[in-house]
């Protein structure tokens, strides 16, 4: 018979704290509904705005405790940068829009371009890197991978007006210095 307690006990995963995807996942959900009103979510006004903060920072919250950090400034931190991450995203949105012929709005490249989803999500766990938050900017990047075939590592640094166009097995790594006014595409490793 399975004996329970002995598992828990001699398991060295087994932790009180739960670090679970769907927080994460829900995490980054909510910053793109901030990042892009009205294309993932109806956005009605400063309430809807401020539910959507509130989310974020008990999504925080939680991913924090796990990793025992105090979690109050920095909350507040990832806020400030999130608000500032919007002009740098609209600068790479509107780089796609100009390099892209086949591009027919902005609608199309926030939900169908997977060089622009990988872009986001990089620049959501980079803002969590520069405030040294471990393993969940690596969580991120995995799951922008899986949905994208992108591998840009959370560390890496990418400027402004950052186009992966056909990004199917792009791989950044950790220590990738990349400028402003970039593009590459598919299959190319720095």
């Amino acid at each position: 018979m399975l004996n329970l307690n002995k598992l828990e006990n001699n398991n060295e995963y087994y932790s009180p704290k739960i670090l679970d995807l769907n927080t994460i996942n829900e995490f980054i959900y909510n910053n793109l509904c901030i990042l892009f009103p009205n294309i993932y979510e109806h956005f009605n006004g400063n309430d809807y705005y401020e539910i959507k903060v509130n989310k974020i920072k008990d999504n925080m919250k939680h991913f924090l405790s796990y990793l025992d950090i105090p979690n109050d400034k920095i909350i507040n931190k990832y806020v400030q940068e999130l608000n500032k991450l919007k002009s740098i995203l609209k600068e790479d949105l509107e780089c796609v829009l100009i390099k892209d012929p086949s591009c027919r709005s902005k609608e199309e490249v926030i939900l169908s371009y997977p060089g622009f989803l990988s872009i986001v999500y990089y620049r959501i766990a980079n803002i969590l890197v520069k405030l040294d938050i471990k393993i969940i900017p690596r969580i991120i990047s995995n799951i922008a991978y899986s949905k994208t075939g992108i591998d840009i590592h959370p560390n890496a640094t990418i400027g402004k007006r950052f186009f992966i166009d056909h990004g199917s097995g792009v791989v950044i790594g950790e220590t990738s210095i990349i400028g402003d006014n970039v593009s590459i595409y598919h299959g190319v490793t720095l």
